[in-house]
């Protein structure tokens, strides 16, 4: 080998300006994927700052304060409760996370009035939701105490056949609820209503229905989890039709590992049911 001519021609293409500008203009895409992340704060608690920016200095006080944006990161305060009368939707997005920020016991979202999701989401793709205590309330119209609100909904939608891909709900406390994580096919003519939904190390609780329940979704898994006060309705005068975990209607490539159903306190129905789905690479630990 010429160590010399090499020598020679690794320095001419470092001295070249061609090289130099490709230099460049990594370092220019490199900083705009990183700077283009941003994190956005919630204190519900910071309601009377009139310089409100999502900062960390001057956090919303509200989720419905702002939109969301692709690649953020989204954290609400710890110790503190945002009430709220509508959900948090994340629509037709990729790439968001839910968290928290500060010490002390998770944030709180109340589904104080109003009737539906507390956290849904839509079209979207690489959204992680972590460590929120999840709560609804009475439902505004029924008197025999039944819950209003679903924790987090992950299904499809009536007239997009785009579906939600890889959504992780983990280390959250959803309680209150008519039924903990639900996602179904609205309109039977798209094909899946989910693909790869995660619920990982979750506490899911006094449920009036399904503590978990998805139909037409590819490789959900559900991991680590424990349920139990499921099918609370038994209590309530009404039909009581809830599982701890129900996977049905096309349900495919499913994970069910290392979780704790827990039913001793009501009556009827399965702590697990896998029903009509094609029973392709199922694993059921």
């Amino acid at each position: 080998m010429n160590y010399e001519s090499q020598t020679r021609n690794q320095t001419s293409l470092i001295s070249s300006g061609k090289f130099w500008a490709l230099t460049f203009l990594l370092i220019l895409i490199y900083s705009a994927f990183i700077f283009g992340q941003s994190t956005i704060y919630i204190d519900p608690t910071n309601s009377g700052d009139p310089n409100q920016n999502g900062s960390i200095d001057h956090p919303y006080d509200k989720w419905s304060d702002f939109s969301f944006v692709n690649g953020n990161t989204y954290l609400q305060k710890c110790g503190t409760t945002y009430t709220a009368s509508t959900r948090v939707g994340i629509v037709d997005k990729s790439n968001i996370t839910l968290g928290s920020y500060g010490t002390g016991a998770k944030p709180i979202i109340h589904r104080a009035t109003g009737v539906g999701d507390i956290i849904g989401v839509e079209r979207s793709s690489n959204v992680i939701i972590n460590g929120f205590e999840l709560k609804g309330d009475l439902h505004p119209a029924h008197t025999n105490g039944t819950w209003n609100a679903f924790g987090v909904g992950v299904g499809g939608d009536y007239s997009n056949p785009a579906v939600n891909h890889n959504i992780q709900i983990k280390n959250c406390d959803i309680h209150r609820c008519y039924c903990g994580v639900y996602g179904i096919r609205y309109n039977s003519a798209f094909p899946v209503s989910s693909e790869d939904i995660q619920v990982i190390n979750c506490n899911i609780y006094d449920i009036d229905e399904d503590g978990i329940y998805l139909d037409y979704s590819f490789r959900p898994q559900i991991i680590g989890c424990h349920l139990w006060d499921i099918n609370m309705q038994w209590f309530k005068g009404v039909t009581a039709p809830g599982d701890g975990i129900q996977l049905t209607w096309g349900c495919t490539n499913w994970l069910i590992q290392d979780c704790i159903i827990d039913k001793r306190s009501t009556a009827g129905k399965m702590s697990v049911i896998i029903a009509a789905n094609d029973r392709t690479n199922p694993d059921y630990r």
